[in-house]
């Protein structure tokens, strides 16, 4: 029974070797197919958010100052831009927002940077946890579709983005509420009704 398990393993295994590309391939495009189908954001503003994400982060990290002293992070949404992390000082916090300002197809930016030193990994660990925890709730969840539910995890606050209904929104914010560990929950969504 081993050896047939075994021997069974080493087929599979020879199969994906020999067909290295394939199956990455057809796998990360189906994923990245499916995650465009479920979302409410045209094709073209999902590439823009990717941009924008993109543009905020070099902006952010060729400046020195701002790459050594603070923990910035960036997330966009359909042109929405949240800034969430920490600068030390008002002056750092500023000019991180300021780096961002400008940048092509942001519509608006939420600053949620805090005036305290960056959290240590442990915290951010726990952060990427409590997303996890978060998303999982949702996707229980009843009459709640969570793949239209951006979720953010900074310092223990939750920060939910996304296109959906008041109601849809305010069932979300309800459920990431019930997870132990939340301190708080801001709202940054975009609303279809």
């Amino acid at each position: 029974m081993q050896l047939r398990f075994l021997a069974i393993v080493s087929l599979v295994s020879a199969t994906f070797l020999l067909n290295a590309c394939v199956p990455p391939v057809l796998v990360a495009g189906a994923a990245a197919g499916a995650s465009v189908a479920a979302d409410r954001r045209t094709a073209a503003a999902v590439v823009d958010d990717q941009a924008i994400e993109f543009k905020a982060m070099a902006a952010l990290n060729g400046d020195t100052d701002l790459a050594d002293n603070t923990r910035v992070s960036v997330t966009s949404f359909n042109g929405v831009l949240l800034l969430t992390g920490q600068a030390p000082t008002p002056a750092l916090r500023q000019r991180a927002v300021d780096k961002v300002k400008g940048i092509d197809k942001v519509r608006t930016i939420h600053d949620e940077l805090e005036i305290a030193p960056p959290t240590s990994v442990k915290q951010q660990s726990r952060d990427t946890w409590l997303t996890t925890r978060v998303k999982s709730a949702m996707l229980g969840a009843e009459g709640l579709d969570a793949a239209h539910i951006k979720v953010v995890t900074e310092n223990d606050v939750v920060y939910l983005m996304g296109l959906v209904a008041h109601a849809e929104g305010e069932r979300a914010a309800r459920t990431a509420q019930t997870v132990e560990g939340v301190k708080r929950i801001v709202t940054v969504f975009e609303y279809t009704d």
